[in-house]
């Protein structure tokens, strides 16, 4: 069977919207893929028994997460605005 549109799904649907939906749940997909990475790398450096250069990566690192993790919050406010 072909694959076609079905009018009555998309009555009411802005198909704007469902692409702007997407776009902001791939961009926090990716937002929280870092935030995971920045965490794994900042664990690693602080396990490890390392000089005031190394730690002071991992202070950074630490802040790169916030930053990220403020990021999403943004963007679930912007989502629930947009709502």
């Amino acid at each position: 069977m072909p694959n076609t549109s079905v009018q009555a799904s998309a009555e009411g649907v802005s198909k704007t919207m469902t692409v702007q939906t997407t776009e902001s749940l791939n961009a926090e997909d990716l937002v929280y893929e870092c935030v995971h990475l920045s965490q794994l790398v900042f664990m690693a450096i602080e396990d490890l028994e390392l000089n005031e250069e190394m730690k002071a990566l991992s202070a950074g690192i630490y802040v790169i997460r916030r930053k990220l993790l403020d990021a999403v919050r943004l963007m679930d406010v912007a989502k629930n605005r947009a709502q």
